[in-house]
């Protein structure tokens, strides 16, 4: 009998330890699950998405005829400034005739800015609803993509996005002034908008980037965009003329937010498996997110491959831009980024992309039909001051679809207060020990014998005086005899 209970409770304690060391390791592995926040957040909580603008026609005829240059390339009459000039626009107008490995940085700024497209010649109106007499046209940026040079709206400012020596590289190409924001006004993905003031103080306080506080038509985004026929190149574009122009385009907007919860925020990010916009450092951005370092990774690897990057690649002024001649190394350069070959890690040692913890999606959905903004019926109609008879318009109208965004939260499988009450069950169960029995094994194993030794000692003590007393008394009676 006594070896079946010795047995019984020997692999009771095995057990129990067991089950306690599993759910231990499961609190230390930091398994994270995501769920969905049962209310969802409002869109005015996050900013209006930045939509980039690409003409199809990169180029503008009216100031440099290149298909006439491009035919008459082998004439040797050219002079060096000239070949200059038609080596920047082969690398825009994507040209197979180029024969230049770099070209000059200071005259691709110059031809950003007076031959390529530009915003003013662009934009003709963007507005929001109902703000209606405030035009949003300064928040237009020049940027530089795959396609070429393009227009990006409602981006975060650039002093705030770009390190500095980026920032240079982006003066040069307008002729506005990058002013620098306070970053207090700025929205970023880990903390969101400040919170100051009313909704109402909100909207028009001047925080960047600018959002809006309704769906559909009452928090529309509208933006006419124009191209003059005069400018069409046909050597330099991309199947069209400029935008699909005599046509309204109507795009509806959804947006999910991913966020983490601020319990594992405090675990290094190998263990959570993301980064916050402030733990990865990056060379030419100051906010972290997924593509900014991929962009990033991308101009480095090719600046180790082929000794200079894209033109539309993350860079600074002293990196020299590659010419169309260097193509071919450039795509091997892309191919190496995107499919992250063994050797890629010896190119580039410090190019290592992991998920942002917080970050904002954009689905959308669109439908495009003939309109006429020119119309004494258009709604848009007043927004364009000069009509030309040869230039063509095109509408696009931008609007959330609902008000609500889902949160997607990362948060931890098993938390602190999860771990102790998954231990406490698992001993419950087996040892039939609560968390008031910790006080009582507390209590008999440190105060219960420091006690007992404490009265011990004292009836010691009694004891001792008690014979004292003893051997007084019987002195007493041997005198009195």
């Amino acid at each position: 009998m006594r070896l079946f209970w010795l047995f019984t409770i020997i692999m009771i304690y095995i057990i129990c330890g067991k089950c306690i060391l599993d759910t231990y390791e499961k609190w230390m592995n930091g398994s994270i699950v995501s769920t969905i926040d049962p209310i969802p957040r409002g869109i005015w909580e996050i900013p209006f998405p930045a939509i980039t603008f690409c003409s199809e026609n990169q180029l503008r005829h009216s100031q440099y005829d290149y298909t006439n240059q491009y035919k008459n390339r082998t004439n040797n009459s050219f002079s060096d400034f000239m070949r200059q000039k038609m080596a920047v626009a082969d690398i825009v107008c994507r040209s197979a005739g180029g024969s230049d490995d770099y070209v000059d940085p200071n005259l691709f700024s110059y031809m950003v800015k007076e031959v390529f497209p530009n915003i003013s010649d662009t934009i003709v109106a963007a507005i929001r609803v109902p703000f209606l007499n405030k035009s949003l046209v300064n928040l237009f940026e020049t940027t530089l993509t795959m396609t070429g040079v393009c227009f990006t709206f409602n981006l975060v400012p650039l002093r705030s996005l770009l390190s500095d020596d980026y920032v240079d590289v982006f003066q040069r190409l307008t002729h506005k002034e990058i002013v620098e924001v306070d970053g207090a006004d700025v929205w970023n993905p880990d903390n969101g908008y400040p919170s100051r003031g009313t909704d109402k103080d909100l909207a028009e306080n001047g925080l960047h980037p600018i959002r809006v506080f309704a769906d559909g038509l009452a928090g529309t985004v509208a933006i006419v965009l124009q191209f003059d026929d005069r400018d069409y190149d046909e050597e330099c574009n991309q199947g069209g003329r400029g935008f699909t122009t005599g046509h309204m385009s109507s795009v509806y907007l959804n947006a999910e937010v991913a966020s983490i919860d601020k319990y594992i925020t405090a675990w290094p990010p190998e263990k959570r498996g993301c980064v916050l916009s402030t733990e990865h450092k990056l060379y030419f951005f100051k906010i972290y997110t997924q593509k900014n370092c991929d962009n990033e990774c991308s101009a480095l690897t090719a600046l180790k491959m082929c000794g200079c990057v894209a033109f539309h690649q993350p860079r600074n002024t002293s990196m020299p831009i590659c010419g169309s001649r260097k193509w071919s190394c450039l795509l091997s350069s892309f191919k190496v980024s995107l499919a992250f070959m063994k050797e890629f890690d010896k190119l580039v040692t410090t190019c290592f992309c992991p998920p942002a913890c917080s970050s904002v999606d954009y689905q959308f959905t669109y439908e495009t039909h003939a309109h006429n903004v020119l119309d004494s019926h258009s709604m848009h109609r007043h927004l364009i001051k000069n009509v030309s008879a040869t230039t063509s318009y095109s509408i696009i109208n931008l609007a959330f679809k609902v008000r609500q965004v889902y949160n997607f939260r990362k948060a931890a499988l098993m938390g602190v207060t999860e771990f102790i009450a998954a231990v406490g069950g698992i001993m419950g169960l087996f040892l039939g020990c609560s968390f008031l029995s910790f006080f009582e094994l507390l209590y008999f194993l440190s105060l219960r014998i420091i006690v007992n030794v404490w009265n011990a000692r004292k009836i010691h003590k009694n004891d001792e005086s008690s014979q004292d007393d003893v051997k007084v008394n019987d002195s007493s009676v041997k005198n009195a005899w």
